[in-house]
């Protein structure tokens, strides 16, 4: 008879304590387990059964190990993967693998593989030789390196409303200082009666009368350089350089330089620009003087326009007046002109009231 042993195991209580199978010297398979299914069903069938009177969640069911020996001649468990209970409620039980390493000479837990997740844990690095695709990322992102993008808005929220007097936003950006912007059913961007930004996380919109439309929101606190078209709403202070054109309600600091179009509600703030076009400009009270240093200006495109100084009126130079019915509000008659030193005006002694007086 060969030199090797025949274990024959029949019925269904048969037990065996241990079993050691050695393959010394061989690539052969050291357990070979083979069937002959020929449908679907999965087949042979390893099944590794922890028969607990009390199973609690977090319980081994059962481990693989791989081991090995190091350069010391010592046995080492390398690697091992375990099954273990995540919940064990009943109708609602979950089940988990662990894969843990050696690490630096200690055992790490360096994979979970839970019934909803999977956690890289203890420093585990993810590389990945592809694409990496996902419905969605959460994080900050101040880690990520190497990635190339083109940032087509910076709109970062979209919230609809409908025939709406107040409209509050959850935003979820973690900021106090959002860009706000609103626009209307026909998407045509306007400025509501007021915005307040209740907190971190969501924004008020007010609006007079009821309207329907969208909010956009993104991060504020942006140094912009270059050329763009803003249209905002927003207390953060805001450096523009370049060519720019702003539709702007603006509480904080603000600086703009180089060529820009701006039209703003300012707070107490001053604004300083190296250029401004507008096609119509109102202004209600002007408390502070107006110098111009070159170029004409016109008051005025049609005979019926009425300008109004109220003070004295100081001309340089020569003055040309031309109308076409009298301009003295006495009577009928033209006005004239004098001019002379101020000697020369003393001297005359009695003054016209349809004459205009220059002292040289």
């Amino acid at each position: 008879m060969p030199n090797w042993k025949k274990l024959v195991v029949s019925g269904s209580d048969a037990t065996l304590n241990t079993l050691t199978l050695s393959n010394s010297g061989s690539l052969a398979d050291t357990l070979l387990l083979t069937a002959t299914e020929d449908s679907s069903t999965a087949a042979p069938v390893i099944t590794l059964k922890r028969n607990s009177a009390s199973p609690a969640d977090a319980d081994y069911l059962g481990q693989l190990k791989f081991k090995g020996e190091n350069d010391a001649d010592q046995e080492i468990v390398y690697a091992k993967v375990t099954g273990k209970i995540q919940d064990n409620t009943d109708g609602t039980e979950d089940g988990l693998i662990e894969f843990a390493n050696k690490k630096a000479g200690s055992n790490v837990i360096t994979a979970r593989l839970k019934s909803d997740k999977l956690q890289l844990l203890n420093g585990t690095e993810l590389e990945v030789d592809g694409q990496v695709s996902a419905s969605s990322f959460i994080g900050d992102g101040s880690g990520l390196t190497g990635i190339t993008s083109t940032i087509e808005s910076s709109s970062t929220f979209t919230s609809e409303f409908t025939n709406q007097t107040t409209h509050s936003v959850n935003h979820n950006l973690g900021s106090s200082s959002p860009f706000v912007q609103v626009y209307d059913s026909n998407n045509e961007l306007f400025i509501p009666t007021k915005v307040k930004v209740n907190n971190s996380e969501t924004v008020t919109v007010f609006m007079d009368p009821a309207t329907s439309g969208k909010v956009t929101i993104a991060n504020a606190g942006h140094i912009i350089s270059g050329s763009a078209n803003f249209e905002t709403l927003t207390n953060k202070p805001t450096l523009v350089s370049g060519s720019a054109q702003t539709v702007a309600h603006l509480a904080g600091t603000n600086i703009a330089s180089g060529s820009a179009q701006v039209v703003s509600l300012l707070s107490g703030q001053n604004l300083t620009l190296g250029e401004v076009s507008a096609s119509k400009l109102h202004t209600t009270v002007v408390s502070s003087s107006i110098a111009f240093s070159s170029g004409s200006n016109i008051f005025g495109d049609q005979l019926t326009d009425v300008h109004q100084v109220t003070g004295s009126l100081n001309v340089t130079g020569s003055a040309n007046l031309t109308a076409s019915h009298a301009v003295n509000h006495r009577d009928s008659s033209g006005l004239r002109f004098w001019a002379g030193s101020q000697a020369q005006y003393d001297a005359l002694g009695s003054y016209d009231s349809n004459k205009i007086y220059f002292v040289t």
